[in-house]
């Protein structure tokens, strides 16, 4: 977890994030509970009591929040845990299906149809809820979105815009899981872009695109 005190962080001007343009009247973002000025896309959380960069939201399964610093890891372990779902229950539902359709006397089988039915149904059921949960956020992740910013649109200089920080498809990715493919499923930490492009709308790259997309 990082509070908003990062903002001290010393960096090339590319990388410095914006705290005085943006915010609901175009001035600096400040945090009446932490006092200190908020970056653009932080947010103070309740639960943990401080500022949280690109703040998405607050997750009882995992007691922490949801920000830019865990989004790849949440997004795994979504990942992970609907498949995982999905093995169980396919893996399962033969071995229920024939207790369930023949006729079997012995005592320990018959106590194994309860065990398979509620291992089939949990698992169907967390199959389900991941698969929704799962799939938005890579739909939040391809348009460089939090689930608060889909609710509330950022306001910046020009008014509401869904699409403030929206750097493409492939650039979105990148942010979130880093510019080496061949570990964007494996639970490792990978460079944060630019540190970041979530934190930079495309009106803000200096010296054109390139300069936010190395």
């Amino acid at each position: 977890m990082k509070s908003c005190h990062f903002c001290t962080h010393k960096a090339p001007i590319h990388e410095i994030l914006s705290a005085l343009r943006n915010g609901l009247f175009a001035g600096i973002r400040f945090c009446p509970k932490c006092k200190c000025i908020k970056p653009d896309r932080a947010h103070h959380c309740s639960i943990c009591g401080q500022c949280v960069l690109k703040f998405d939201h607050h997750c009882p399964w995992v007691n922490n929040c949801v920000n830019f610093y865990n989004y790849k890891f949440f997004l795994l372990f979504l990942g992970y845990g609907f498949l995982l779902c999905l093995f169980i229950f396919f893996t399962d539902l033969p071995f229920f299906i024939e207790f369930w359709t023949k006729d079997y006397q012995e005592r320990n089988l018959k106590a194994s149809k309860i065990h398979l039915l509620f291992l089939v149904f949990v698992t169907g059921m967390f199959a389900i809820s991941l698969s929704f949960l799962f799939f938005y956020h890579l739909y939040l992740t391809a348009r460089n979105r939090t689930t608060v910013e889909s609710f509330r649109a950022p306001i910046l200089e020009g008014g509401p815009d869904k699409r403030a920080f929206d750097h493409g498809i492939r650039a979105n990715y990148r942010e979130v899981f880093g510019y080496d493919q061949r570990l964007w499923f494996f639970p490792v930490f990978t460079r944060f872009v630019a540190s970041s492009l979530a934190l930079i709308s495309p009106t803000d790259c200096r010296g054109g695109f390139a300069a936010c997309h190395p």
